[in-house]
C-alpha cells in the first residue's frame, strides 16, 4: 500500500504531519489534470484547537502542494466541507479546527457547509419512511419529501464537487479536501470531482477502481456506517451509523440522469453497489479498513463484490453511452438545483410494496426504457445485416449483367422476368438460357413426367 506525496518532503516531515493531523491521515495526492498540472488531494483537520496551534512541518507541506501548476500561481485551495460553526466547535471538542490564514499564506480555505453524519442519518430516516407505503401518507408525498431535506444534502454536495471542478482545478490551483476524520464527506467530495473530470471513472471498470480507490482504500468505515454489527445496530443511535456511501451512489445517480450520454453504467449498478455495501455478502465492503481486511484474510476469504458484477456485467451497461462524447466532453458539470434533481427511484421504491410502474418485470421507467434501447439496437443490428445482404446481391446482379453483355448479350434487365429471358432465346437460340439450372416448377415436372 501506498500513498502519493511529493518527493520535496522527507519521511521525517511526513511524520511530523501526521501527528498534526486527527487519525494521522496525511494529505495525500489522489488525481492530477493532465492539462493544468493541478493536483486534488484529501486528509484530515488538524490538531489546532482554541490555542491556534501550528506545525511548520504541515505549513510546508501544503506549501509545496501549491506549487504543483504554474497556472495557480503558487495557491492552494482548501475546501472544508463542514460548516464554519461545525469546524469551530472542533476547537473546543477535539482541540482540531482548520487552517489559519495566518499560518498557511500560500492557501485559500472555502467552507462547504455540508452536514455531518448525524443530519444525513436523521434525513435517511424520513426518505426511508416515506417510500414505504404502509408508513407514509401519499397525497403529501412531495411535502414530505422536502421536509426530509435529502434532495438539499444532495444538491450541496454536488454544488462542493462542481466547485472544486470547476473553479479550482480546471483553472490550476491545486486542491485539498477535508472533513473532520476524512473518511466521509472527504471521500463523497474527492469522487465526484473526479467522475466530473475525467471520463475514465465514468466506464464501468473506472467506477470500480475509484471506489477501490477513494472508499475501500482510505478506510470508509463500512461496518461501522452500515451498522453491520450487533454492537451498533442496539444502541439506542444505532452508534454511528450513516448512509454515506449511498448518499454518494445517490449523487453519482444524479449526473448519470443528468448525463445519460458520459457514463458506461446504469442506475441498476449503483443500486447493487448501495444494497451490498450493508448485506455483509461481499468481502469488500466488509471491516471499516485495509489493516483490518488484511488481518481477517478477507480476500482470500470471501467473494469480491467485482466477482459478482462482472458476470452480470451486461446487465449494468448504460445503452445511452456514448464513449467519443465523453471523452470529448471530459468535464461534465452538475446541476445543483433541488428543482432539478430527482428522487432516486431505483433504491428508495425497490421494497415498495406498490407497483408504481405497470409493466411486469420492469422496476422504474428509467429501466422500461433502457429495455427499449436494447430492442433498438437489435433491430438496427437486424437492419445492418439485411442491408448487407441486399448489396451483395446487387453485386451480384451487376456482375451478371455484366458478363452477358461481354457475352454479347443485350437486353434492358434481368433482375428475374423469366419470360423475357425465354423472348430472348427465340430471337437468338444460341445464347444460353441463365436459368437452366434452376428447379422445376410443379406444372414443369407434371408435364413432363419427371419429379426431383
Amino acid at each position: 500500500k501506498a500513498l502519493v506525496v511529493p518527493t520535496a518532503i522527507s519521511d521525517s516531515v511526513l511524520t511530523k504531519v501526521a501527528q498534526f493531523r486527527t487519525k494521522g491521515r496525511i494529505p495525500s495526492v489522489v488525481w492530477k489534470h493532465s492539462e493544468t498540472g493541478a493536483v486534488l488531494n484529501r486528509s484530515s483537520q488538524v490538531l489546532a484547537g482554541l490555542k491556534q496551534n501550528r506545525s511548520t512541518e504541515d505549513e510546508m507541506f501544503l506549501g509545496t502542494l501549491a506549487k504543483f501548476s504554474d497556472v495557480g500561481k503558487g495557491t492552494l485551495h482548501i475546501y472544508d466541507a463542514r460548516p464554519y460553526l461545525n469546524a469551530m466547535s472542533q476547537k473546543v471538542t477535539r482541540g482540531a479546527g482548520f487552517e489559519s490564514k495566518e499560518f498557511y499564506i500560500t492557501s485559500e480555505l472555502v467552507f462547504l457547509n455540508i452536514p455531518n453524519i448525524h443530519v444525513i442519518r436523521e434525513s435517511y430516516k424520513k426518505i426511508r419512511a416515506l417510500c414505504f407505503e404502509s408508513e407514509s401518507d401519499s397525497n403529501k408525498f412531495y411535502s414530505q419529501l422536502d421536509s426530509s431535506n435529502w434532495l438539499d444534502h444532495i444538491a450541496l454536495i454536488l454544488q462542493g464537487a462542481g466547485r472544486i471542478a470547476s473553479e479550482s482545478i480546471t483553472k490550476g490551483y491545486s486542491v485539498l479536501v477535508h472533513c473532520s476524520d476524512g473518511w466521509d464527506r472527504t471521500g463523497q467530495l474527492t469522487s465526484l470531482t473526479q467522475i466530473l473530470l475525467d471520463p475514465y471513472y465514468r466506464t464501468y471498470d473506472g467506477f470500480k477502481v475509484l471506489i477501490e480507490k477513494e472508499w475501500v482504500s482510505f478506510g470508509y468505515q463500512f461496518t461501522i456506517r452500515g451498522s453491520q454489527t450487533t454492537e451498533t445496530q442496539s444502541s439506542s443511535d444505532h452508534g454511528h451509523f450513516s448512509p454515506i456511501f449511498v448518499q454518494f451512489l445517490d449523487c453519482v445517480s444524479q449526473l448519470l440522469a443528468q448525463h445519460p450520454a458520459s457514463f458506461e453504467f446504469n442506475s441498476h449498478f449503483l443500486t447493487e453497489l448501495a444494497y451490498h455495501s450493508h448485506s455483509d455478502r461481499y468481502g469488500t465492503f466488509l471491516y471499516n479498513n485495509e489493516r483490518e481486511r488484511e488481518e481477517y484474510k478477507i480476500r482470500s476469504k470471501t467473494l469480491s463484490m467485482w466477482t459478482a458484477t462482472d458476470r452480470k456485467k451486461r446487465d449494468y451497461l448504460n445503452p445511452f453511452y456514448e464513449e467519443n462524447f465523453s471523452k470529448t466532453n471530459a468535464l461534465i458539470e452538475p446541476n445543483c438545483d433541488v428543482s432539478k434533481l430527482k428522487l432516486w427511484e431505483d433504491y428508495f421504491f425497490q421494497w415498495n410494496t406498490c407497483n408504481f410502474y405497470p409493466y411486469p418485470g420492469i422496476a422504474s421507467p428509467y429501466d422500461h426504457l433502457c429495455h427499449l434501447m436494447e430492442e433498438q439496437k437489435m433491430i438496427s443490428s437486424s437492419v445492418a445485416v439485411y442491408k448487407s445482404e441486399l448489396d451483395r446481391f446487387q453485386q451480384m446482379v451487376a456482375a451478371m449483367k455484366q458478363r452477358m453483355v461481354t457475352e454479347g448479350v443485350e437486353f434492358a434487365d434481368i433482375e428475374g422476368e423469366f419470360g423475357k429471358n425465354e423472348q430472348l432465346l427465340l430471337e437468338d437460340p444460341t445464347v444460353s438460357d441463365p436459368y437452366q439450372n434452376r428447379p422445376k416448377t410443379e406444372e414443369e415436372t407434371k408435364k413432363d413426367g419427371s419429379s426431383y
